[in-house]
């Protein structure tokens, strides 16, 4: 025998140490099951951790709530003379931009807010910060990194409320539609 090889005691051996290409690499269902029952509780721990991750990230992320409405805007787009009829579609266009605009206007966001009281809900002016891990400490000890709503003026509250209205206002127009 030569001084190169190395001998761990079976007949299978190389100059490497053991070959095992001589063994079965086949899938084994079995030793899948013995390995599952044998690390049974590392992996029902495994799967307790990360649903408990779950359902804190659930609880600690701010909810988002969006609403979609469509509203059809008339305009007088024809006008006959004589049995012809003869259409302004830049009269159409600019009513539509209109109504548009008077949608995205201050006025009717001061007019939402009031009818909804948004400026004394403190949840709408002040929402809770996304998930992070310093908001889960200050969320844990009972920290609030928002204002209070008593420390600003009813002028204030209102004004902020009107501008998380406007902010997150989208108006669009649907193309050849009235």
């Amino acid at each position: 025998m030569s001084s190169d090889l190395y001998y761990d005691g079976s007949q299978n051996h190389t100059q490497y140490g053991r070959d095992f290409a001589e063994q079965d690499q086949k899938f084994n269902p079995l030793q899948l099951l013995f390995y599952v029952v044998r690390y049974r509780w590392l992996i029902a721990m495994m799967m307790a951790a990360g649903l408990v991750a779950g359902v804190v990230v659930t609880m600690m992320q701010t909810p988002k709530y969006q609403a979609t409405a469509q509203l059809e805007v008339l305009v007088p787009s024809a006008k006959v003379f004589q049995d012809i009829e003869v259409v302004s579609e830049n009269s159409d266009i600019r009513a539509f931009q209109t109504a548009r605009e008077k949608l995205k206007s201050r006025a009717l966001a001061q007019r939402v807010v009031f009818q909804l009281g948004l400026s004394e809900k403190p949840d709408f002016l002040f929402p809770k910060p996304g998930f992070s891990i310093s908001n889960i400490f200050y969320r844990a000890f009972g920290i609030s990194k928002a204002p209070a709503i008593e420390e600003k003026t009813p002028e204030q509250r209102e004004a902020i409320a009107i501008k998380r209205v406007l902010d997150d206002l989208t108006v669009s127009l649907v193309t050849n539609t009235s």
